[in-house]
């Protein structure tokens, strides 16, 4: 009876909740959108800023100080198939006064966040004039005014607001749950937008419902705050929890240096997930092996959001992507892929070809290095594997060595173009060119792997360290590429390439 009554409330469109549930996240037992897909919110974007003193040079990513209150505040979303949306936000504190800088997570954290002390931040019970701020910069629709509703006086609510908009479909609230004792629950805001002629009810039954969970306060004895500063590292980890924490068919997962979010089927995740927090932390130890970073602090956590269809990722990316299985989004430093019917393997390749890319954005403070050298390493460790030994074995592209082995003199001519081609013209021209480009990088990379350290007094033994740390150092790839990589050098490495591959 259940399942046909939730199927045609979904088949008529009717907006509907989901009975109620307990939400520790959110310290709330509320009810969720029914027939709805969440929809996470996306990561704070960060600005690579590079720093220099005495022991070296590193990269330190900052994000606007409103966009990681925002990220902490807006804790749940859904969108049914109608449109209809519903969000949850959770505010303890005020929108910071430094809106518009940028810091460190950890520095943020510090001021504004979890390792911030009690005081002036703290959003209070007659903090209105601030919680106003926080309803106009949070709500999905611009709002006017707060207003007290026609039932403000609720047995499970302390206080309750509704904001005005000029959106007749929207509802507004701010509201702080009713708790015992000296407990002091933060404050809330929950927004619907529906055209649903009943939706002002059904929001209405909705606060009617919501509990606090007083349970908050005596799960675990408050810690002293550390006074060491919190680690990047473990707020981000913490940031990407928050991320997906209250949805149902979200997951969140950790290995070595790796967090994944995910909703992914149960049958696709458990394979997939142990293939890739298995492999992809000794992959990061083979890219600093190969490639190693100039800069002192050379570790990062590998963010992965995994969607279960292509659909998803794509609203996700953007359909101007839809030629990617997967990419590293170096704006919001994660990486983003989705799960493909009928296998893995093949998704497998693709994250360890964008795990490259992230670790050369990383090593190179978010500078790109040139298109030959990015595209030809995230070529060359897309093709490779772990041995019964556990070595990693860098593998021949058939493709690639079958077009080189045939051409190898006539294709070393088009050697120099590619070597100074920027981003635009390397992925210029249609899908045979771009392959050829593909290919020639890959054996270029190949190359260096695999034939230099063979060559007669190692000429090129470091020159991709070189490359890398004059990227750093000139923050422009240009510049890089005429300070390691010309006259005899290039020379050289050609005559060496042409020689390497005549003889496969």
């Amino acid at each position: 009876m259940c399942a046909v009554g939730t199927a045609l409330t979904f088949l008529f469109g009717s907006l509907v909740f989901l009975p109620s549930a307990e939400y520790p996240d959110l310290a709330l037992e509320c009810s969720a959108l029914a027939n709805a897909k969440a929809d996470p919110v996306a990561m704070p974007s960060a600005t690579a800023f590079i720093v220099n003193d005495q022991k070296g040079t590193w990269l330190e990513d900052r994000f606007d100080v409103f966009e990681l209150w925002r990220a902490e505040a807006l804790r749940a979303r859904w969108i049914d198939a109608d449109g209809n949306c519903f969000s949850i936000c959770r505010i303890p504190r005020k929108v910071p006064d430094d809106s518009g800088e940028t810091r460190t997570r950890a520095d943020y954290a510090v001021r504004h966040g979890d390792a911030a002390p009690a005081g002036e931040a703290t959003l209070g019970p007659k903090d209105l004039d601030h919680l106003d701020e926080a309803v106009y910069l949070l709500a999905p629709v611009e709002v006017t005014e707060r207003l007290e509703p026609r039932r403000s006086q609720r047995k499970n609510l302390s206080a309750l607001w509704q904001y005005s908009s000029t959106n007749d479909h929207a509802y507004v609230y701010a509201f702080r749950p009713r708790a015992a004792g000296r407990a002091k629950p933060d404050w809330y805001m929950v927004s619907l937008v529906s055209d649903d002629p009943e939706a002002g009810e059904k929001i209405d039954q909705w606060l009617d419902a919501v509990e606090w969970l007083d349970k908050e306060s005596t799960a675990r004895p408050k810690e002293r705050p550390s006074k060491e500063a919190p680690r990047e590292t473990d707020l981000l980890a913490a940031d990407y929890r928050r991320n997906v924490i209250n949805y149902e068919d979200w997951h969140f997962a950790s290995a070595s240096n790796v967090v994944v979010v995910d909703n992914m089927t149960e049958t696709d995740r458990r394979p997939f997930l142990a293939a890739l927090t298995n492999a992809l932390p000794r992959l990061q130890a083979a890219y600093r092996a190969a490639l190693p970073s100039p800069l002192i602090k050379d570790s990062h956590l590998a963010a992965v959001r995994i969607f279960g269809s292509r659909e998803e990722y794509l609203n996700f990316v953007g359909w101007e992507m839809k030629w990617s299985a997967a990419l590293w989004s170096p704006q919001h430093r994660e990486l983003v892929l989705y799960y493909p019917p009928g296998g893995s393997e093949t998704l497998l390749r693709t994250v360890w070809h964008e795990a490259l890319h992230q670790h050369l954005d990383y090593a190179c403070s978010m500078i790109q290095t040139p298109p030959w050298f990015n595209e030809g390493h995230a070529e060359l460790f897309e093709h490779t594997h772990f041995d019964m030994e556990g070595e990693l074995v860098f593998d021949r592209n058939p493709d690639a060595v079958l077009a080189i082995q045939q051409n190898a003199a006539v294709l070393a001519e088009s050697l120099p173009a590619l070597l100074d081609m920027d981003y635009p013209e390397f992925y210029a021209g249609n899908s045979a060119e771009r392959q050829l480009k593909y290919q020639l990088t890959w054996s270029l990379a190949y190359f260096l792997q695999v034939g230099a350290p063979k060559v007669r007094f190692q000429p090129f033994k470091n020159l991709r360290a070189d490359l890398m740390a004059a990227v750093v150092r000139t923050r422009r790839r240009d510049e890089a590429m005429r300070a390691v990589l010309e006259g005899e050098m290039r020379k050289s490495l050609i005559e060496e390439w042409t020689a390497f591959w005549k003889r496969q």
